[in-house]
């Protein structure tokens, strides 16, 4: 899973490193060993291993030297200098070059451990956050580079599948139940507050490992499976499959474990047709009754999070076509499927809302806006609450207004709709910690309200065309 490199220019020296580490127990799986500074320098910028144990002097490049290096590369290696002696010189350069740890010879055996297990951490944590997602969900595959960048981060083609999962819940209990899975290795993204991605390489199916596990705390956690493939071409596709079964959690209003059943992703939605011809007809009780019975049916049909969206977006183009006459300020809007998750608590509360909208359409609102009052309430709630969960239903309840009257509001009185007033008050608050703290873009997305890191990334570049990385570089 991880590489190092070792080098003392004492062959003795560099034997007592290489034997004092059980170096396989904590991952790493690849050792390059030399001699000679100079070499050591190669492999380092050729291989960017992800440990260095060096001694800290030596003739031509010292540890230092090569520690400085790394940082001036930008390589996220991590350094451990050795040295026979105790000089806080060494001490004080090592610190400046954010060296993990300053050893002196000879290297105590339980002090090898316990370093050992403070450096894999330190990677595990670092893996959970600096495997790229997007070189993976790129629409246009550089297969080269995507075979590069999946074998630095351990994921070459051992076995002989590939699988993806999206995961919510605790880390540490999704950890153990992963270790359960036999014949594998996997590369962990972090891309929310608990929610993971995981790429697996493999030989046994995990989806049915985990679906059979028997951990205590399985409930807490959601799963969404793609099926095992074997093209690395069809990741970005695959991808989307795991984050699409990740959502059934959605639609069943259950954590469980799920897997993407792509037999099904063309169906229509179940009643579509009969609530469009009731709304045509005018019998908007009977569309009403039966948007109502949806998420029952969407559950015993295994209907998911794309047939949602597409149903959600059929009846609003159809209730725009065929009111528009009758109130052509109604400003329904469609949606992709982020946008409804984050704006919904689950399936239930969508039908709701095209419920009331279907309410609501026939009725003339006042040219004297009677909401309006209630609606700068709404505004005001925002701006303190931006940081926090903010769905339309809850919305509706605390100020009392109808939901899709509060949809009409926004375009009305601020231009945009509901979903993109908050995105922007949201960004804009990131902008200003991005420019003005020292946050990680993970801590920021979580402080301004997105619990996905992916999604935050995703609408910040919709929004400015630049990602949220390349904007603090350009504005510090």
């Amino acid at each position: 899973m991880y590489t190092a490199l070792l080098v003392d220019d004492e062959p003795w020296a560099l034997k007592g490193i290489s034997n004092s580490f059980n170096w396989e127990k904590y991952g790493v799986n690849h050792l390059y060993e030399t001699t000679s500074s100079s070499d050591a320098m190669n492999i380092m910028l050729s291989k960017n291993p992800d440990i260095v144990f060096s001694d800290i002097a030596m003739s031509g490049y010292s540890g230092l030297d090569l520690a400085r290096k790394s940082q001036e590369e930008d390589m996220n290696t991590e350094f451990v200098l050795v040295s026979g002696y105790d000089e806080f010189k060494f001490a004080k350069e090592a610190l400046k070059c954010n060296v993990f740890e300053y050893l002196l010879k000879p290297i105590d055996l339980d002090e090898a451990e316990q370093l050992l297990v403070r450096l894999t951490n330190r990677l595990n944590e670092k893996a959970l956050t600096n495997f790229d997602l997007s070189v993976l969900l790129s629409p246009v595959q550089d297969i080269h580079k995507l075979k590069k960048h999946l074998f630095i981060n351990g994921l070459g083609k051992r076995y002989s599948h590939y699988q993806i999962a999206v995961v919510s819940g605790n880390w540490d209990v999704i950890r153990s139940i992963i270790h359960s899975i036999p014949d594998t290795v996997f590369v962990t993204i972090k891309i929310g507050s608990r929610k993971y991605a995981l790429f697996f390489n493999n030989d046994s199916d995990a989806y049915e490992t985990v679906s059979r596990s028997e951990h205590p705390k399985l409930g807490e956690t959601s799963w969404g499976f793609c099926p095992q493939f074997e093209n690395i071409e069809q990741i970005s596709t695959k991808y989307r499959e795991a984050e699409t079964a990740y959502y059934d959690y959605f639609i069943k209003s259950k954590f469980d474990v799920y897997r993407f059943n792509g037999s099904e992703s063309h169906a229509t939605p179940a009643c579509l047709d009969k609530i469009l011809k009731y709304v045509e007809n005018d019998k908007l009780d009977s569309a009403q009754r039966i948007i109502m019975k949806q998420p029952q049916i969407f559950a015993e049909n295994n209907y998911n999070i794309m047939h949602l969206t597409f149903f959600f977006n059929q009846i609003i183009a159809f209730l725009s076509y065929r009111y528009y006459s009758l109130y052509n300020d109604y400003n329904f809007m469609f949606t992709d499927f982020d946008q409804l998750v984050n704006s919904h608590k689950g399936i239930y509360h969508v039908c709701k809302y095209l419920a009331e909208a279907i309410s609501l359409i026939n009725k003339d609102v006042s040219s004297a806006d009677p909401g309006y009052v209630n609606f700068q309430w709404v505004i005001e709630y925002i701006r303190e609450n931006y940081h926090l969960p903010l769905y339309l239903e809850d919305l509706s309840k605390k100020f009392h207004i109808n939901i899709t009257y509060i949809c009409d509001l926004f375009k009305k009185h601020t231009g945009s709709t509901y979903t993109d007033y908050i995105s922007q008050i949201r960004l804009e608050k990131a902008c200003e910690l991005l420019m003005s703290s020292g946050l990680s873009i993970h801590e920021i997305a979580e402080k301004v309200g997105y619990s996905d890191y992916y999604y935050f990334n995703k609408v910040f570049k919709k929004r400015y065309d630049i990602t949220a990385a390349r904007f603090r570089k350009v504005n510090n």
